[in-house]
């Protein structure tokens, strides 16, 4: 029997159990590395295309465009943008703003050891044979205040100290040191609020600040800059605001309109009543204006219709507007044929139409144009716009003409007169 040469190969069982070692370490390396790109994958494209604000080549000045709120109060950079729903306070002294994530359970620190009532008062219900036929309608008792359909307007938890200090920068600085720019902003933004735009009507000097400064004629200067332009812009978003939908607001600047309306502002000694109601167009010779900016001044036509807008939905200033010359104000916008200028005057058409010629958005009849007055300029300049976009079927001279025309006809009706020839 010959004897077997001895085997060169190593033995089987280590070699399998090397072999699936090998396989076991790939598997394991490849897995992780997946792992590690998935998670580059989510992260880097968060970190290279999160929009940063870079003032110099310096990587490390550079700062998130929207502001990242913290539970602490940071400092909110001039051109940051403001998420919703802060806690906002600001430095009237410097205008630096800062914010932080609001807590609305956050105790006020100003208001600590105060007495707070919490008493609770049981009114018993009287019984009586007759409950079961109690009247339908509830009996008002003699000598009870006129039933308000506006409603009380509820106060918020905690009253906004930003709002409080933007007030206070308003109407009480030099206007050359007053950081008025950020107050603006942050009445502009809160004043939409149906108590705080209370609030802003409430105060007959903050009122009449943003009056002068909505009115100025100063935009329409060749000296003017362009600081003015944008504060007349903000001030006029701030009236818009605080008097849009809020009738307890206009109620209040009615109470005050007579008084404010015979003064006039730093600067200028047309009475004030007068030039918030010819703040549309300039009121000095087109040679004494700025032309290569003039568009960007009639930009605030838009924003000052809006704050027009909310002024005459009261009787008494709307005939204030009309004896000082509104409606002329307003049609010298219309009759402008500019395209840059097309939402100022669909802005200005409707508050025609809302407060004079429309009765189903709330118009008076009869209050322009009166019985008996014939204005010829615009009965002239709207037949002649209506003609001229005649085809373009949005737009808004056609409507206005319409309106205009009907209210001529209720005129002469109830006067006995033969209305105008008014076809197109």
């Amino acid at each position: 029997m010959a004897n077997r040469q001895p085997s060169s190969r190593p033995p089987a069982g280590p070699a399998f159990a090397f072999v699936l070692f090998l396989i076991f370490a790939l598997l394991t390396f490849g897995a992780s590395a997946a792992t590690q790109a998935a998670d580059d994958a989510t992260t880097k494209p968060a970190n290279t295309h999160q929009d940063l604000i870079c003032h110099s080549d310096d990587p490390t000045e550079c700062y998130p465009r929207l502001f990242q709120a913290t539970n602490d109060f940071q400092e909110v950079r001039v051109d940051q943008d403001l998420p919703p729903g802060l806690h906002i306070r600001l430095d009237v002294n410097t205008g630096r703003r800062e914010a932080k994530l609001n807590d609305p359970n956050e105790k006020n620190q100003a208001l600590e050891g105060l007495p707070v009532d919490s008493s609770v008062v049981i009114v018993e219900q009287e019984h009586g044979s007759d409950d079961t036929q109690a009247p339908s309608q509830p009996q008002i008792p003699k000598g009870a205040p006129q039933y308000e359909p506006v409603g009380k307007v509820k106060m918020p938890q905690q009253e906004s100290q930003a709002f409080r200090d933007s007030l206070t920068v308003l109407k009480t600085l030099a206007l050359d040191d007053r950081p008025i720019d950020a107050a603006l902003d942050i009445l502009r933004d809160i004043s939409h609020d149906i108590y705080y735009g209370l609030k802003v009507a409430e105060d007959s000097n903050a009122i009449k600040e943003l009056l002068c400064m909505i009115s100025s004629q100063e935009v329409f200067s060749k000296d003017g800059n362009d600081d003015v332009v944008d504060q007349a812009g903000k001030a006029a978003a701030v009236l818009g605001a605080a008097l849009q939908n809020n009738q307890k607001a206009l109620e209040e600047v009615e109470t005050y309109w007579e008084d404010i309306s015979q003064t006039t502002c730093a600067g200028t000694d047309h009475k004030l009543g007068n030039a918030v109601f010819n703040m549309l167009v300039p009121g000095v010779p087109s040679s004494e204006y700025a032309s290569g900016s003039e568009a960007h001044r009639l930009s605030l036509t838009k924003a000052k219709a809006g704050a027009l807008r909310g002024l005459i939905k009261s009787p008494k200033i709307r005939d204030d507007f009309l004896a000082n010359g509104g409606m002329a104000q307003i049609l010298q916008v219309l009759v402008l044929e500019r395209p840059e200028m097309g939402p100022a005057q669909q802005k200005l058409a409707n508050l025609v139409l809302d407060n004079f010629l429309d009765e189903s958005m709330g118009a008076t009849p009869g209050v322009w144009p009166r019985a008996g007055e014939v204005d010829y300029d615009w009965d002239y300049q709207l037949k002649t716009l209506a003609k001229l976009h005649k085809t373009e079927k949005e737009h808004w001279s056609a409507e206005l003409w319409k309106r205009l025309q009907e209210q001529r006809r209720i005129a002469a009706q109830s006067g006995n007169r033969t209305p105008e020839h008014d076809e197109l």
